[in-house]
């Protein structure tokens, strides 16, 4: 069905001013008030200086709280050029196949399905889309489902939970950005993988150029959190920022298959945890493979440091 919907949308609240500290002094002891404004001056400075890691445009990712939603039972195939689909609980997929669409202010829950699916996808026609302050978690288990797949697309202020991959990559021109990736699906016996585990990434990255992961927390994966695997083509000018991550064999997971080194791969400013399966490996990649990494940190405050893999 074509999908243009409007739905009410509560205002949110911004982010509380901090508090203002009142020093009372006797008067006349002006050189002490003027020693205590000077530490006061130095403090918030100093606390600019710490801020790191992710942080999200909104209060929280997601349907901002107090939004009306109207529940929609099936598929969505938005074909109209710069449609809306806009404050739905929809329990079915959403297909793009028209460019410029948004969905804003909307839960997505899927349905059974038998194949490998998304709960959107553009993989079929590449148009671009963007989803905002929406939420993708999956109601159905199954190792068929996935968060979103294809390329072209803009994710802000999104939470996506409950499927296998977050987020899958095709092609060029992908922003994933203050959104929240957890509580991946995994399965002891997975038929996309000849009945082995699954291979469950926060963001796999299998063909694209232009890609920026930016201020997100991602945590949960068993195989990665941002997993690059050069299936489909090659891939280049990536740009991993400011996230909050943890899990996974290692964090971040660079193979080069048969295409080669990545070129232009930055991993700057990320906050890494140290629960990976391969001990304290927060990112691994081939020496071929040359990744910018500056003002990388584990949660502990040690710097990190690439492992370098085949």
């Amino acid at each position: 069905m074509d999908v243009s919907t409007t739905a009410e949308i509560a205002a949110r609240s911004g982010p509380r001013a901090p508090r203002r500290h009142r020093v009372t002094l006797a008067a006349g002891v002006l050189v002490v008030l003027l020693i205590i404004a000077v530490l006061f001056i130095g403090r918030g400075a100093n606390q600019q200086e710490e801020v790191s890691g992710a942080e999200f445009t909104s209060n929280t990712p997601g349907v901002p709280a107090g939004t009306r939603l109207t529940v929609h039972e099936g598929d969505i195939i938005v074909k109209e050029p710069g449609a809306y689909v806009d404050g739905l609980d929809v329990h079915g997929l959403i297909f793009i196949r028209a460019p410029d669409v948004t969905i804003m202010n909307t839960i997505v829950r899927g349905r059974p399905v038998e194949k490998n699916s998304a709960l959107v996808s553009n993989f079929t026609t590449g148009y671009p889309f963007t989803v905002r302050d929406s939420e993708l978690i999956a109601t159905h288990p199954s190792p068929y489902i996935n968060g979103v797949i294809g390329s072209n697309f803009t994710l802000r202020n999104v939470v996506i939970s409950s499927v296998v991959d977050g987020v899958h990559i095709t092609g060029d021109d992908v922003v994933v950005e203050s959104s929240w990736i957890r509580d991946h699906l995994h399965f002891a016996v997975d038929p996309n993988h000849n009945g082995g585990p699954s291979h469950d990434d926060s963001i796999q990255i299998q063909a694209g150029a232009n890609i920026r992961i930016a201020d997100n927390v991602m945590t949960g994966p068993r195989a990665a959190v941002m997993q690059i695997t050069q299936d489909r083509g090659p891939v280049s000018n990536v740009r991993f920022l400011r996230n909050e991550v943890d899990n996974g064999f290692c964090s971040v997971n660079v193979d080069e298959n048969d295409y080669g080194p990545i070129r232009g791969l930055v991993v700057a400013n990320n906050v890494f945890g140290r629960n990976t399966s391969h001990f304290n490996c927060a990112i691994i990649a081939p020496p071929s493979t040359t990744v910018v990494s500056r003002g990388n940190f584990f949660t502990d405050g040690a710097p990190v440091t690439i492992t370098r893999g085949r």
